[in-house]
């Protein structure tokens, strides 16, 4: 079995339902998970897969200065630190050189079964697993580690790393590009459910561009829970005079954006819990869910399908307005622009 390990880098206060993270991590038992930065861990009882790898972000920067040999690079703000993730085979190398695979996570995720995903022969297949920043992979050897120096992503990697702006390299318009314009063996099948942050109800969302990996189908009666160490959607592909319930299985599940209450000690010790768009709740019987369930814990909106769709509508409009006045009247933009002497990612 090839070894693997998972990084999970952040500076902060982790997420409300971190303890979450730490059960779904601590099921995949034959999987390392570290967790490396600064984080309020004291409250925390870490599962034997988990180990700390303690770093002040002026302690990272200057590893990253050192191991990379770039005595300019710069990380002044957590958030930068997604940038230098596809460099973390570099980087960190002193304790991944004795792993077949490295990759590196969000914090805000729910894993499933991974072994079950993450097979050996797809491993041995493919240099890098799934395309977001939520969960890679990459196959442990010196040419795959340097690949982030390649000329083929959206940006010059001088600015990446020289420039205090976010320019997510550790996905589409960095690495991303690298594989898809060289061609490199990367598996990107979507294999995880990462619901858009655009609507209160669980929800998949595509990009117009059909180049872009696609999203699972949705469904107007289906909901999300963690069994036993593995992450499953139930959903209604039947009608709701006539039901046919089915249960797919997904890697892992991203919260992106999304504030939930704490769990409470039922959840985290329960051996099964549903994911709600309110939150996590005990899982009362194991197996196959209810239509009633369902209904309950990914509820459609007043309204029903109709009135989702116009709700979504109403919610990407103030999205993109609140982004237009940010970006051309007050002048703030999170991201880099891309660099326009480089060629375009959309020339795969």
């Amino acid at each position: 079995m090839k070894k693997i390990a998972i990084i999970a880098c952040f500076i902060g206060k982790v997420h409300s339902y971190f303890s979450l993270w730490l059960k779904s991590a601590g099921a995949n038992a034959d999987i390392d998970f570290y967790l490396v930065g600064e984080m309020n861990l004291k409250d925390y009882e870490l599962p034997p897969n988990c180990h700390v790898k303690p770093f002040t972000l002026q302690e990272l920067e200057k590893e990253i200065r050192v191991k990379l040999q770039v005595p300019d690079a710069v990380l002044d703000i957590p958030y930068k630190t997604g940038d230098y993730r596809p460099m973390f085979g570099e980087i960190f190398q002193d304790w991944l050189k004795d792993y077949d695979v490295w990759g590196y996570c969000d914090i805000d995720v729910v894993f499933g079964n991974l072994r079950k995903f993450l097979t050996d022969e797809k491993l041995d297949a493919y240099d890098k697993i799934y395309p977001l920043g939520h969960l890679s992979l990459y196959k442990n050897t010196p040419e795959v580690n340097a690949r982030w120096r390649l000329p083929d992503a959206r940006f010059d990697i001088k600015n990446v790393l020289t420039s205090p702006e976010v320019f997510a390299f550790d996905e589409w318009r960095g690495i991303h590009n690298i594989y898809m314009r060289n061609g490199f063996p990367f598996y990107r099948t979507v294999e995880y459910a990462n619901p858009s942050a655009e609507c209160h109800r669980f929800l998949f969302k595509n990009r117009s561009d059909p180049r872009y990996e696609r999203n699972p189908d949705n469904y107007s009666q289906m909901c999300f829970y963690w069994e036993n160490g593995g992450l499953y959607r139930a959903f209604n592909a039947g009608s709701k005079r006539n039901p046919k319930i089915c249960v797919d299985e997904f890697s892992y599940m991203h919260f992106m954006k999304r504030k939930f209450p704490i769990p409470s000690k039922e959840v985290v010790e329960s051996q099964a819990f549903f994911c709600s768009p309110d939150g996590f709740f005990v899982k009362e019987k194991l197996g196959v869910p209810s239509l009633e369930d369902i209904e309950k814990f990914n509820p459609l909106p007043v309204g029903g399908v109709l009135g989702e769709k116009l709700l979504f509508m109403f919610i990407r409009l103030m999205r993109w307005k609140r982004r237009f006045i940010a970006k051309h009247i007050l002048k703030k933009n999170t991201f880099a622009l891309r660099d326009e002497n480089l060629h375009d990612s959309r020339k795969w």
